[in-house]
């Protein structure tokens, strides 16, 4: 019988403040939640100033794609806070 390879990509962003990475962290919940991972695992979790993504797959291909689209949806989210002015609610 012949094993299925395991690939693991690990993405790692440190970011400036806790409230963006808990920003980043967050948004990518539903992210990961609701899509179906047909041959990956994806895994994530914030640390202080880190969001750490760990990808578990059965191939390059879908380990590529999850990348892919993980990395994108951070660095959408991280960007899209610097747009957003600081306003101090009472």
């Amino acid at each position: 019988m012949q094993m299925k390879p395991t690939i693991w990509l690990t993405i790692e962003v440190s970011f400036d403040t806790k409230e963006e990475s808990r920003l980043v962290h967050d948004s990518l919940i539903p992210e990961i939640m609701d899509h179906d991972f047909d041959r990956s695992q994806v895994f994530i979790e914030l640390n202080e100033l880190k969001v750490i993504v760990n990808i578990k797959s059965q191939d390059v291909a879908a380990a590529r794609a999850n990348f892919n689209s993980i990395s994108r949806w951070i660095s959408l989210v991280s960007e899209s806070t610097h747009l957003i002015p600081k306003t101090n609610v009472i």
